[in-house]
């Protein structure tokens, strides 16, 4: 199986007041990764609303291997490789607020 062949989904939204949701997005690679993404929203006036987040990655990290060069190099200097573990293994954890202005 390749990295990223097979992927589910699911995103959860829940109203807790007028003002304030927060929601859930979770993708599956199927069998050994996964991406929460879990965000707030807080509605201060029918045109503004302020959101915080997070996106986090679950899965493998990189690995780096030492190989041989594919060129005659008298030195015999090895070159190293990156070789993921999984898809979601390369993205970093990263925090995000945005606010955003509506249209009335």
């Amino acid at each position: 199986m390749h990295n990223g062949e097979h992927l589910l989904g699911l995103r959860l939204g829940w109203l807790s007041t007028e003002k304030l949701s927060a929601s859930l997005l979770v993708l599956v690679e199927v069998p050994d990764a996964a991406w929460l993404q879990p965000g707030i929203t807080y509605r201060a006036s029918p045109n503004l609303e302020f959101t915080v987040g997070a996106m986090l990655p679950i899965g493998g990290r990189p690995t780096s291997e030492a190989v041989a060069s594919a060129f005659d190099d008298p030195a015999g200097q090895l070159q190293y490789i990156t070789i993921p573990q999984s898809e979601f293994g390369l993205y970093p954890t990263f925090f995000f607020m945005q606010l955003k202005l509506l249209g009335s």
